[in-house]
């Protein structure tokens, strides 16, 4: 077993105070104490020495660059988590930067996805805040209302949007939808074609700090030369054989969901800046543990034993066989073993402690216009054409259900009054499989009416 290295250069995105109150410690430096890619030539840098304290973590070295508002440390890689617990940086203030595009069509297809948008919208929000944004020119406009909130890692939104959009030589288009996004992802929410043309609209977000710099920059550690982000671990709660017989499993997990009782009062972000005395938690009491050479490059920073913690859910585990770790900056955890039977009684237990992946569900007409809409599983969504709200020319009311065996609920009211002397109205709900499309109706102008539903999981 190794450890990843001798030292860490780490770039903390958090307040100076909650490294050090002692600014009349603290020197100018007319360079930087080693060459790394986060100082650079010009920066302002401040020695802010090493924190006081009995139980104050270790540092060689810590360097405030006032240019970019990022602490700087050089410390062990056993130094590096008590750190992370004096610094918190999963507790820095953040924004949602949202951003929604509508592409225009061609009336006999989808928009080329290499296609550049023909409007687009964009602003800064609050989690949890309902905000409205508008903007227009030439004859194009994009009206929203959205309430966002974002996930405890920054790398999900809960989007719940309201929007309208104009093009020329277009009627109007309303949606009204809710979705999960994940950062940086756009998704193409809703869309109509008609008289020959069409819209798509996308939204997308990225969860910013509140200098405007990317969540990423939270936490960057230096490998090789190069600045590294810290964020959560996506990887998939599959089983991967590496090593011959070895069996790995890994997940982002915050530490919340698997010590449910290990909870500690907030802050009060607004407080007077001091020292906070509290007592460890159970997670603070866990102890830095070396990593099995075979997945050590893995990692990036500090991991912690918690095999306790794993053979008290009922794991077998075997000491100097299996493994049990909880990687602290990547928010993963890690479970490597021999056994089929254990691996298989890990991804049965986490699965629920990591959530339920959360499906949305992607459903329209597959007749002339094509309208669609996309919303999660059970939450009513809309889609409308024309410039009366109350008398639409098209609308298209969906509240999908997704169920357990491939089948999705769509309960839907289409109606179509693009032509007034053939109007079209259905109101109803059907049981379709997962991406078929299925006829609900006929006997009119452009039947038969198709309905199709897919299932979008984040």
């Amino acid at each position: 077993m190794v450890s990843i290295s001798a030292a860490e250069i780490v770039a903390w995105k958090v307040p100076l105070k909650r490294y050090s109150y002692e600014s009349d410690q603290w020197k100018r430096l007319d360079a930087p104490p080693e060459a790394s890619p986060f100082f650079r030539p010009g920066d302002e840098l401040q020695d802010v020495g090493k924190p006081s304290g009995k139980d104050a973590p270790e540092v060689d070295w810590a360097v405030w660059n006032e240019t970019t508002g990022t602490l700087v440390t050089k410390s062990s890689v056993e130094e590096t988590w008590p750190l992370m617990r004096m610094l918190d940086p999963r507790d820095v203030p953040r924004l949602c930067r949202l951003r929604i595009e509508v592409l225009e069509t061609p009336g006999d297809g989808p928009a080329d996805p290499d296609s550049k948008p023909a409007h687009a919208l964009e602003w800064t929000t609050g989690s949890g805040i309902k905000s409205s944004a508008s903007n227009g020119t030439e004859g194009k406009q994009i009206n929203a209302e959205a309430d966002v909130t974002l996930g405890e890692t920054g790398q999900w939104a809960d989007l719940s949007l309201a929007a309208s959009f104009q093009l020329p030589g277009q009627e109007r288009m309303t949606i009204n939808t809710g979705v999960l996004l994940k950062s940086g992802c756009p998704m193409r929410v809703a869309g109509d074609r008609s008289n020959g043309k069409g819209m798509e609209v996308t939204v997308s977000f990225n969860a910013i700090l509140i200098d405007g710099s990317p969540l990423a920059d939270t936490i960057r550690i230096q490998q090789d030369g190069r600045s590294i982000p810290i964020i959560q671990s996506a990887h998939s709660t599959e089983i991967q054989r590496i090593g011959g017989n070895m069996l790995l499993w890994q997940r982002g997990v915050e530490p919340e969901q698997f010590l449910p009782n290990d909870t500690q009062e907030a802050a009060d972000p607004f407080a007077e800046p001091g020292p906070m005395k509290k007592e460890p938690s159970e997670l603070e009491r866990l102890k830095v543990v070396k990593v099995p050479e075979t997945i050590a490059g893995r990692f990036l920073g500090p991991v912690l034993d918690i095999s306790g913690i794993i053979a008290a859910q009922g794991i077998n585990f075997t000491e100097a066989v299996d493994f049990a770790g909880y990687d602290v900056m990547s928010e993963t955890m890690v479970f490597l073993t021999t056994s089929e039977q254990e691996a298989e009684k890990m991804e049965q237990l986490m699965t629920p402690m990591c959530g339920l992946r959360v499906k949305m569900v992607s459903a329209g007409c597959e007749n002339e216009g094509e309208i669609h809409v996309m919303s999660r599983s059970s939450r009513k969504a809309y889609i409308a054409r024309g410039a009366d709200d109350n008398n639409p020319v098209r609308s298209f009311d969906l509240e999908p259900v997704v169920g357990e065996t491939g089948l999705l609920l769509l309960k839907f009211r289409y109606q179509d009054r693009s032509s007034p002397a053939e109007p079209v109205l259905l109101d109803t709900s059907v049981t379709v499989e997962d991406g078929r499309a299925v006829e609900v109706m006929e006997g009119g102008p452009g039947m038969p009416l198709k309905m199709k539903g897919t299932v979008v999981e984040q």
